[in-house]
């Protein structure tokens, strides 16, 4: 299984924008349709356009933490001397459904990342925000 995330939209309306997030760093992974809204996905591409700035930089991006939404996290940081990168990934599926019990499903880990990659994916999620539903996949590849 490939290190990476992807975020791709599948729905839109007036207040909100649904995207359909992966994650996986090849032994773990998770998936879940996540609201949130195209403003907050160019936020993020641009807090983390030319990333790292400077070795104690972080970089935090969440659709929101709801006991009753599934919802995606994204904490990046470096690590030691070298500027290494790495990002903490959360992912969380929760089903609510009022006749039956409410169901959770949760993936956390960690991706080693290269800054060409942080790069690439700012793009992708700018084009993410700004193109039709389902015209773009955000995508960010790890170190393998």
């Amino acid at each position: 299984m490939e290190r990476k995330i992807e975020i791709e939209s599948v729905w839109e309306d007036d207040d909100l924008f649904e995207v359909k997030v992966f994650a996986s760093n090849g032994s773990f992974s998770g998936l879940a349709c996540c609201y949130t809204q195209r403003e907050a996905i160019l936020e993020f591409a641009n807090s983390l356009s030319g990333f790292p700035k400077e070795q104690t930089q972080t970089v935090n991006f969440s659709t929101g933490e709801n006991e009753n939404f599934s919802y995606f996290s994204f904490s990046c940081k470096c690590t030691g001397k070298s500027w290494n990168i790495v990002a903490r990934i959360k992912v969380a599926h929760i089903v609510v459904d009022s006749a039956l019990p409410k169901k959770e499903y949760f993936s956390e880990f960690d991706l080693s990342i290269e800054p060409s990659a942080i790069d690439s994916f700012v793009s992708s999620l700018k084009s993410l925000a700004a193109s039709e539903i389902g015209s773009v996949k955000a995508i960010l590849k790890a170190k393998t």
